[in-house]
């Protein structure tokens, strides 16, 4: 059964005690650096842009996970008045962002209709082959994520299940979360958390529009990336950029200069925080 704790501010007990359940069954983390590739149209394997539903794109030798080299693959599922223009890490002559090493852009196909979404699934492979690979305590940090006066971005990540799960906001954020959503894939539907700006940002470099994701164990996931309301014509574009270099959860956490951490456990017992809680105040007695 999940069980979620939220909104438990930096400096805070029982966050660091939540942190160290949702990391207790992980010795090590897998930290995901893409390398530069100046367009996802140069990356072998990678996607004729616009990409067409089914193409894939796969980054290879993004990180290492307990010895074994990871690739990381990113599938178009399906598309909702959405065209999926870029995707990159770097671009030439241009500086690459503080945050956010791959960056995924939609636009509108038709902008007379308001509402454009895109729906993508992440794989782990050992590198080289198809071989799906379950990769240990993965954070990600989502930025750029906000609303103007036209319309609002989201997204909606899948709430993996049989995994411990670390959501972090800043606080203040723009963003508001909820843990009770579904994302309908071409294979059925999956639980998800719905990210939603209700209020204007200042790029990529903004706080309030990062949203980060600990996953204590996972082979893929899906999630959607979109916008309600209308960008006006069908050149303009939207993006979301993602890093995943982090070598902890408390790695993700210190993003944030004001973090709120949320945790979704699975399972969930009182002893099992009883546990996290004895561990933290056995490590300060060290001290």
């Amino acid at each position: 059964m999940l069980y979620a704790l939220k909104k438990f501010r930096r400096g805070s007990a029982l966050v660091a005690a939540l942190a160290c359940l949702a990391t207790a069954s992980s010795a090590h983390a897998t930290a995901l650096l893409f390398p530069p590739d100046f367009n996802g149209e140069n990356q072998p394997g990678g996607p004729t842009l616009p990409a067409t539903i089914g193409e894939s794109y796969t980054y290879a030798n993004v990180g290492i996970d307990d010895g074994t080299a990871v690739d990381f693959r990113l599938t178009l599922l399906a598309t909702d008045n959405a065209n999926v223009a870029t995707i990159r890490a770097g671009k030439p002559g241009v500086p690459e962002p503080p945050l956010g090493q791959l960056r995924i852009g939609i636009g509108m196909e038709n902008a007379s209709i308001d509402n454009a979404n895109a729906t993508f699934r992440v794989e782990f492979l050992e590198s080289g082959t198809n071989n799906p690979l379950t990769v240990t305590d993965v954070s990600l940090l989502f930025v750029d994520i906000e609303q103007e006066s036209n319309f609002q971005e989201f997204m909606v990540i899948e709430q993996v299940n049989g995994t411990p799960i670390t959501t972090v906001t800043n606080n203040p954020t723009h963003l508001e979360v909820t843990t009770d959503e579904t994302i309908t894939t071409p294979g059925g539907s999956v639980p998800g958390i719905e990210v939603l700006a209700n209020a204007g940002g200042s790029g990529i470099s903004d706080p309030e529009g990062f949203f980060g994701i600990n996953y204590g164990e996972v082979q893929e996931f899906v999630f959607v990336w979109g916008i309600i309301g209308n960008l006006g014509n069908t050149s303009s574009l939207r993006g979301l950029d993602l890093n995943g270099n982090f070598n902890s959860v408390d790695d993700l956490i210190d993003e944030f200069p004001d973090p709120e951490v949320s945790v979704i456990p699975e399972p969930t017992t009182a002893a099992m925080l009883i546990g996290a809680a004895a561990l933290l105040l056995a490590r300060r007695r060290r001290r």
